[in-house]
């Protein structure tokens, strides 16, 4: 999957249009599938919404959350952050190839 893929299903689960177990599911098939050699920046930003990912459950309710169990708001806010920071390497990506 490419840096724009993976953009667009960010924003997709940000915005609502994708529900919270799609989202899930797609991504982390794309992680899981990704192929070696990915820019360091991009990984490690994948890598936490990854674990962000894993660590998302139904049945678990705000205010209830610990590190290893976090509910939909939160996964939520999570990859908005994480679309934020991809979206600034993306930017400089472009920016240095010019």
């Amino acid at each position: 999957m490419t840096t724009i893929e993976y953009l667009g299903l960010i924003q997709a689960f940000v915005n609502q249009t994708l529900t919270v177990q799609s989202f899930e599911t797609h991504y982390l098939e794309a992680f899981k599938s990704q192929p070696q050699g990915m820019h360091p920046r991009l990984f490690a930003i994948l890598d936490q919404l990854f674990a962000d990912v894993d660590a998302y459950s139904a049945s678990c309710l705000p205010g209830e959350e610990s590190a290893f169990c976090i509910s939909e708001s939160s996964l939520r806010q999570r990859a908005s952050d994480a679309l934020k920071q991809l979206d600034a390497v993306a930017q400089e990506a472009a920016a240095s190839a010019n």
